[in-house]
């Protein structure tokens, strides 16, 4: 048989979502690992995900990992049961269990970042020959100081000693900052989000709308964001600008922020919170606009990259970024919007401009667009991604 890749990653579906009633993942990282094994696939590669996030009775912890066709590409779900650590014990309990009963030699295990729960399976891989490869994709922060983030950041060193030298990581300015001499680069997969061609008029409304999502915080832009809204309503009242908020943030702070300036001009800011993937996939076809705010002067920015920056040229988006880690070595200015600052006044100038000026935005939308097909297709990631891993 040929070897397979087994992506270990904290992986979920809509569908597993749903029957638990809460999000037990984080579509970024979703996104990112099925594009990883769709890529890995459309170049001939049998890439699996196993996921060790769904819980279940702890009866089942001893049970063989069950085959979930929620997705494109094949996801295997461990058993694991209770919350918290509880669940991170019974995760690496579960991947060991796997990787004794169904890693054979040959094959490949790719470990999405450096949680926990992967040492025990990461040591049997390494005793066997065959070590794991790690996917860093974030950086440890030291300034993060919860509990799980204090035992992620003692597992990294163990299991940067017990998998493979060469690693794959979220960006080149993370390789260089941790030191690594062989890797590989990753930032996603463009055509993983497979959408129709984008509606052209979607720039041509009555008013502009731009999403902004993901895990908002002030290292990802809420500050920056609220100023900004705040500067257009002040200074640009005319500005037709519709923003959609998406994913996790402070809803108080936001709800506030949606009252002092809804009505005030022709801004409107719209909260939608956590939202299914149908709804998600509704606004960002809405959308004419996305923005990306990591601040480079902030530890998130400096310790990943945005992985969401695809998705949002991919799909047909004005990229608006701030200029964070590897951005221009994928987009320059014929490709999207860069800031040269963290200032909210260049945010604000720089919305206003793309309201204002509709075609050239879309111009600029559908290079990046273009740019993003060409160079993150998933023919070449998924040719370079089987050649490191088995070469």
């Amino acid at each position: 048989m040929p070897p397979r890749v087994f992506y270990f990653a904290p992986v979920s579906s809509d569908r597993l979502n749903g029957l638990h009633g809460t999000f037990l993942d984080v579509p970024a990282v979703r996104n990112k690992v099925l594009g990883v094994c769709s890529a890995l696939k459309a170049a001939g590669r049998d890439a699996i995900v196993v996921s060790s996030v769904v819980p279940g009775p702890l009866r089942r912890l001893f049970s063989r990992a069950e085959d979930c066709h929620d997705h494109p590409v094949p996801m295997m779900v461990v058993p694991v049961a209770g919350r918290f650590v509880v669940k991170r014990m019974t995760a690496g309990l579960a991947l060991l269990l796997f990787t004794l009963r169904t890693v054979r030699r040959g094959d490949r295990v790719v470990l999405y970042n450096f949680f926990p729960e992967y040492v025990f399976a990461a040591l049997v891989l390494r005793l066997a020959g065959n070590p794991a490869i790690l996917d860093i994709e974030d950086g440890p922060i030291a300034q993060d100081k919860d509990l799980i983030s204090r035992v992620t950041r003692i597992a990294y060193p163990i299991l940067d000693r017990l998998c493979a030298r060469r690693r794959l990581t979220v960006s080149h300015q993370l390789a260089r900052r941790m030191g690594f001499d062989t890797y590989m680069a990753i930032y996603g997969v463009a055509d993983y989000f497979d959408v129709p061609e984008p509606a052209g008029d979607r720039f041509f409304g009555e008013e502009l709308h731009v999403s902004f999502g993901g895990n908002i915080m002030p290292g990802t832009g809420s500050d920056l964001f609220a100023a900004t809204v705040r500067l257009i309503v002040r200074d640009h009242p005319e500005a037709a600008l519709h923003f959609h908020l998406t994913g996790h943030y402070d809803a108080a702070l936001f709800a506030d922020l949606a009252r002092e300036v809804n009505g005030v001009g022709r801004l409107r800011l719209s909260l939608h919170g956590l939202v299914p993937a149908a709804t998600y996939r509704a606004l960002v076809g809405l959308s004419a606009v996305g923005l990306c705010l990591k601040l480079p002067s902030h530890s998130v920015g400096q310790t990943t990259f945005p992985s969401k920056v695809v998705e949002i040229a991919a799909t047909g988006m004005l990229l608006l970024s701030t200029d964070v880690s590897d951005m221009r070595m994928v987009f320059d200015d014929e490709t999207a919007v860069i800031l040269e600052t963290e200032a909210a006044e260049e945010l604000a100038a720089r919305l206003v401009w793309i309201e204002g000026n509709r075609q050239a935005a879309a111009t600029r939308a559908a290079a990046g667009r273009q740019r993003v097909k060409e160079r993150l297709s998933s023919a070449a990631v998924g040719a370079g991604l089987g050649a490191f891993l088995f070469d």
